[in-house]
């Protein structure tokens, strides 16, 4: 059996660190290294994530759980999410590798789940290159392209690295890394290169989403306080076009549709994420209603693309249009 690597970016996460791991040991899968990333946390999981790695190694071959697990715990500065994962999978020793967030837990046979379907294969797993569990796409156990995962589980809000599993020999040669210079959006553009690379080849397989326990943590970055970072919604799918300039041959042209419409939403997104939040310093509420000004003007030119909106989208076009000073107070007002 293949040694696979869960990747656990840890910051600030006291409350739920030990939960994921102990949900990580109780695999049925039985090759496991978890690799604890503490990004500079100053709630004391740093301590908590030493602590797991001596109980795990104190723990090892009782509760008929099996040995084959191993525990690296690497204490850094704070350099986000991004760094963190980048970290992990420079550390991994791995065949394979899964990311999980410090805040959320695996079902038991969650592991084993993805990778039963390797192992079943009558391919060389070596030509494997990701496992997905996700309800994006239905599918019969078969092999599907970069570009069919790209416009039918991507662009369809599949957009988080959790949940999966990555030939790590892949990630490393084609040197795929998170950016470090986005808190939101990052996960899509890892997933985005991804199948670019992958392009026409059949590399990945689909199985259903069961397994993967996810948190919706108040404390996230979708959920903060109005912020400078909160633009990287907008700029993230900005990078998306940037990465499929170039393949207007390759692929197929809804595919650019749906971009702009994608687009569009996260540029309202964040315009009413402002339009509800306090103590905005005039500066960045003005750049950040210009920057959303402009990326729905750009994509707007995008044939088809304020046609595939929803009606509710159509209307906030609209009214923005009018007057986006307009539109923030009626929104503001909406929603308070």
């Amino acid at each position: 059996m293949a040694l696979i690597s869960a990747i656990v970016p840890v910051y600030n996460a006291k409350d739920y660190i030990e939960k994921c791991a102990d949900s990580i040991y109780q695999q049925t899968y039985s090759d496991i290294e978890l690799i604890l990333v503490d990004d500079g946390s100053s709630d004391g999981s740093s301590s908590i994530c030493d602590n797991i790695a001596n109980k795990w190694s104190s723990s090892a071959g009782t509760n008929n759980i099996s040995n084959n697990r191993s525990v690296q715990v690497i204490h850094t500065d704070n350099r986000g999410v991004s760094a963190a994962r980048n970290t992990g999978v420079e550390m991994a020793k791995g065949e394979y590798i899964t990311f999980i967030d410090a805040d959320d837990t695996i079902d038991n046979t969650f592991i084993e789940e993805l990778y039963s379907v390797i192992e079943d294969s009558e391919e060389s797993i070596s030509d494997v290159v990701m496992v997905d569990k996700t309800n994006k796409i239905k599918s019969s156990g078969g092999k599907i392209s970069g570009y069919y995962y790209l416009e039918n589980s991507i662009l369809e809000g599949n957009t988080h690295v959790w949940n999966k599993l990555y030939k790590l020999d892949f990630i490393r040669e084609e040197k795929i890394e998170f950016d470090s210079g986005l808190t939101i959006g990052e996960d899509m553009l890892y997933l985005l290169k991804i199948a670019l690379h992958i392009a026409k080849k059949h590399q990945i397989y689909i199985l259903e989403e069961k397994g993967y326990n996810y948190l919706d943590n108040e404390n996230g970055a979708m959920n903060a306080s109005f912020k400078e970072s909160y633009l990287d919604q907008i700029k993230c799918w900005e990078m998306a076009e940037d990465y499929l300039e170039d393949l207007k041959k390759e692929l197929s042209p809804y595919i650019y549709v749906k971009l702009a419409t994608i687009q569009i939403m996260a540029a309202f997104l964040v315009v009413g994420k402002l339009a509800v939040a306090d103590n905005v310093p005039k500066e960045l509420y003005d750049r950040t209603i210009t920057h959303a000004k402009k990326s729905i003007k750009h994509a707007k030119k995008r044939n088809g693309a304020v046609a595939a909106l929803s009606n509710g989208y159509k209307i906030k076009n609209m009214i923005f249009g009018i007057s986006d000073k307009l539109y923030m107070k009626m929104y503001g007002a909406w929603k308070n």
